[in-house]
């Protein structure tokens, strides 16, 4: 009954969770190379799919984030690294990506085929917009 109430709260908890996740990947690779951000990845999510070929590295991790799966896909080749978050079925129809290192992060709504757009996946792309459209602000 009291989902409804607590809904924005823990959207703003995904939202510190994906930024804080980003921060500590891009400290990973400025500090450490690109070969550690995957390392990081597979100690603090569940590794789902990875595969190597000559174009680049690819790894699926799915993690609570704080408390709901979300689908991790990291993609490396030489020095380049994309990360992509995904919903689970919580936050269904939420969708991010960034380079890291990065201090910022893209995201849309786009409608999962089986759950749509979920209202958890409104308020977390609402929370991300917002916190990004006052760093640019005062930059």
């Amino acid at each position: 009954m009291f989902e409804w109430f607590k809904a924005p709260r823990k959207a703003e908890d995904a939202r510190i969770a994906i930024f804080q996740l980003v921060h500590m990947l891009s400290h990973s690779k400025e500090t450490m190379g690109t070969g550690s951000v995957a390392g990081m990845l597979r100690k603090i999510g569940a590794v789902v799919h990875e595969e190597e070929d000559s174009a680049g590295h690819l790894l699926h991790v799915v993690m609570p984030i704080p408390e709901d799966d979300f689908d991790i896909r990291l993609v490396t080749n030489a020095d380049e690294c994309h990360l992509s978050i995904r919903g689970g079925q919580t936050y269904a129809g939420f969708s991010s990506w960034c380079p890291i290192p990065s201090d910022r992060v893209f995201v849309e709504l786009r409608p999962d085929v089986r759950f749509g757009v979920t209202r958890r996946a409104r308020l977390l792309f609402d929370a991300i917009k917002g916190v990004q459209v006052a760093v640019n602000a005062t930059r």
